[in-house]
This record gives C-alpha cells, sequence and structure tokens, in this order.
C-alpha cells in the first residue's frame, strides 16, 4: 500500500489519459483530458478532491515522450501539483503486471500509477527552461546540419551531371557565391547567356570584390562549364539544381538565426556562459560542443563521480553474463543522448588525430588512443577516449579551473602532493 494517492497519465500529441488510484490502489477517477487550459483544469479539480479525501496531495506519474508532455508537466507544476517524469524503459516495466497482453492508453494511465507502488521508480531530470530552450537551439542546430549535409550532397550529384568542371571555379561547391550563381543559372545554357556581365555582378555583390577579380572569376566559370565535357542538359535537372541552391541557402540562413538566438541566452546567463568557457579550455571542445555538452549534461554538480556522467551519456560498457558462462562486453550502452556521444566523437578526433602542423592537439590523449588501437578497432578506441574525455570534463567542472595538461606521472605527482598537503592542513 502507498502513503499517498497517485495519479497516472498516459501522455500523446492532443489528449491524455489520467488514472487516479488512492493509497489502496483503488482507482478513484478516471478520464480524458485536452492539452488546453479548460481541460487540464479538470484534472487540477480532480487532484484537489482527491487530497481533500484523503488529506495528501497526490503525486502525478508520466512519462517523457519527447515534447509531448511539457505542455502538461508545465501546467501541473505552476498550479502547485507534484510531477514526477520517469524514462520509458521504466514505464515499460509496467507491461508485465499481468498475463494479458492488451495495451491502451487507458490502460497504461492505470499501470503507471501501480508502477510508483513499486518504490524503485527514479525521476527523470527534468531540466530548468533555461537548459531546456539551450537544449532545443543545440539540437535545432544539428537538425539543420544534418539537412545542410543532405541538400550538399544532392546538389553535387546534379551539378556533376548537368554543369560538369562548375565546382572546380570555386574552393567549395556551397560558397555563397556559387549558390547564388546556381540559384538563377542552373545549366550551361543559361549561364552562357547570361554572360561575364551578370556573373560577375552577382559575384561582386555576394563577395564584395572588385569588378576586374569578379570578371576573371567569371570567365574561369564559363571556361570551366564549357570544357567539352558530356553533360546531361535537363531542364529537370536545372530546376532541381536551383531549388536545392534555394534551400541551401535558406538553411545558412537558419542556422545563423538559431546561432544568434544561442548566443544571446549566452550572453544574458553568466553562468552558463562560464561554463562555456570552462569547457572550452579542453583541446578538442570547441563552442558548439561545449554547448551541447551543457544543454544536454543540465547541472553537472549532480554527478558524485565521472563513471557516473559516463553512464549518463550512454557510454559505460553494456555487459552479458549468466551462469558460468564467460563475461561477454557487448559494446556501451547508448542509453544517454545520442548528440552528446556524436559532439564527444568529434571533439576526440579533433583531439587526437595530428593537424597540419604534425601535432595532435592533446598529446596525451593522442598517446591513449594510439595505444588502445594496436588491438582495437579506431571506432572501438575512439570510444574508449570517449570515457577518458569524459573523466577530464568531469574534473574541469567540479573544480571549476580550466584544463592542464598533464602526462599520467604528472598527474599522480600532483595528486600525491595536494593529498598530503590536505592531510597536514587538516591535522
Amino acid at each position: 500500500m502507498n502513503n499517498l494517492p497517485v495519479a497516472g497519465i498516459d501522455v500523446s500529441k492532443e489528449y491524455s489519459d489520467y488514472c487516479i488510484l488512492t493509497p489502496d490502489n483503488t482507482v478513484f477517477s478516471r478520464g480524458k483530458i485536452f492539452h488546453h487550459p479548460a481541460s487540464m483544469d479538470k484534472l487540477c479539480r480532480q487532484l484537489d478532491d482527491v487530497e481533500k479525501a484523503f488529506g495528501f496531495k497526490p503525486i502525478c506519474i508520466m512519462e517523457s515522450t519527447a515534447y509531448y508532455h511539457r505542455i502538461l508537466y508545465r501546467y501541473l507544476t505552476k498550479h502547485g501539483h507534484k510531477v514526477m517524469l520517469i524514462n520509458a524503459l521504466q514505464s515499460k516495466a509496467a507491461a508485465d503486471f499481468n498475463i494479458r497482453s492488451a495495451k491502451t492508453d487507458k490502460i497504461d494511465a492505470y499501470k503507471l500509477a501501480l508502477l510508483y507502488g513499486m518504490k524503485h521508480l527514479k525521476p527523470s531530470v527534468v531540466p530548468d527552461s533555461i537548459i531546456q530552450e539551450l537544449r532545443d537551439l543545440c539540437r535545432n542546430h544539428c537538425s539543420l546540419e544534418e539537412q545542410l549535409v543532405v541538400s550538399q550532397e544532392r546538389l553535387r550529384s546534379y551539378v556533376e551531371q548537368t554543369l560538369p568542371g562548375f565546382e572546380k571555379a570555386f574552393s567549395r561547391l556551397v560558397s555563397k557565391s556559387g549558390l547564388m550563381l546556381l540559384s538563377q543559372y542552373a545549366s550551361k545554357e543559361e549561364l552562357n547567356a547570361a554572360g561575364i556581365e551578370k556573373i560577375a555582378e552577382i559575384i561582386s555583390t555576394v563577395s564584395g570584390m572588385g569588378q576586374s577579380w569578379s570578371e576573371t572569376k567569371a570567365q574561369m566559370i564559363l571556361s570551366s562549364v564549357n570544357n567539352g565535357q558530356e553533360f546531361i542538359s535537363s531542364q529537370s535537372h536545372s530546376a532541381i539544381i536551383k531549388s536545392i541552391a534555394i534551400t541551401i541557402l535558406g538553411i545558412f540562413d537558419a542556422i545563423n538565426e538559431n546561432d544568434s538566438a544561442l548566443e544571446l541566452l549566452f550572453e544574458q546567463n553568466l553562468s552558463l556562459a562560464e561554463d562555456r568557457s570552462l569547457l572550452m579550455t579542453i583541446p578538442g571542445v570547441g563552442k558548439q560542443t561545449a554547448a551541447v555538452l551543457i544543454s544536454e549534461t543540465g547541472n553537472f554538480d549532480s554527478f558524485k563521480n565521472y563513471r557516473q556522467l559516463t553512464a549518463y551519456y550512454g557510454l559505460d560498457p553494456k555487459v552479458n553474463k549468466s551462469g558460468k558462462g564467460s563475461r561477454k562486453h557487448l559494446g556501451v550502452s547508448k542509453k544517454g543522448s545520442p548528440l552528446v556521444r556524436k559532439m564527444l566523437r568529434m571533439a576526440v578526433q579533433n583531439s587526437v588525430y595530428a593537424t597540419k602542423k604534425g601535432k595532435a592537439a592533446n598529446p596525451v590523449l593522442a598517446q591513449f588512443y594510439k595505444t588502445k588501437a594496436k588491438d582495437k578497432s579506431p571506432k572501438t578506441a575512439e570510444t574508449a577516449v570517449m570515457r577518458k574525455l569524459t573523466a577530464i570534463i568531469f574534473a574541469v567542472m567540479r573544480d571549476r579551473k580550466p584544463f592542464e595538461l598533464r602526462t599520467p606521472e604528472e598527474h599522480i605527482a600532483i595528486m600525491g602532493i595536494e593529498r598530503l598537503q590536505n592531510k597536514s592542513i587538516s591535522a
């Protein structure tokens, strides 16, 4: 028997089913509400009636479902009700309460309420509004970057068929000058009809370069596309190239808009800006990676040690052992944010691989990677370094000190001295 009445709420896009249980697990009331104030107020009144009947404020249990739960969660907490968000993996366990395999929103709400009685629920960490805003902006940036990569590859495939040689005239195909040209002239015939003067005018306007330089560039473009190579003359290809070029220009504008809002958020929150500055002292961690780490982690102080942070990021090893069988490691759990793991892998690659100057940004991690890579695949070795990097991130945020590059021997020596100093102080 529970000490408190419990309300299980199964959240969907437009409405939610709820089931309120008394402390002895009998159904007090159940129903459906829509996600607008008048309907959500109905649930608040039901919860108030339960409090009057039993003398305790009921606790609401709901599953963390993408973004669907946010409106109802905020509404209930705003009106003074206690809400526990739980991970979908925990709520899935409710399906095994009985033999019947029936699954409806009404039944799921009832099972969520029963699940509280198991006393093993671990509430999900609910970020405050600032961290949630930061998380939304970081995830949107990542989504836009993914769209950009797909659009760039599609553009390249059509340009290579319709305008072979065009890309050679630019340092990169998706330069703004190249995109502006392709958004207006997407075939050999259109470029030749436009001529040097119109092409040079677009290049000069976009790049800010002088007329003479722009005309030379325009001549280079026309020479590149009129190179005698076989090409596909197709109105449909030209239309597709124009539409993709316009799309990419729009994505660039969207990224700039998103990142301006991101920077404004850091400017308005000095503690977040300080956290980002600390993380950026770690080799391989740039502005975007630091922002993602903060947004996906929330409060670093909620982790007691780096192992907890490693597990939160889904980098803890997945082990399979039963009976007398040998213990098998099946990679990492991947239970945490995939975006964090993506950014950590990028940070590792930036820190352990040699740059154009021939040096790695973090020679200590680079040596660790080389050691691991001797008998493991590059990806597995990178994952091992990601765990090391997570330990570094934890230490930097715990101590609130910028990163210092140390060899393992230097670190052991310094830590030994610090322990002796702490002992002498306490004595």
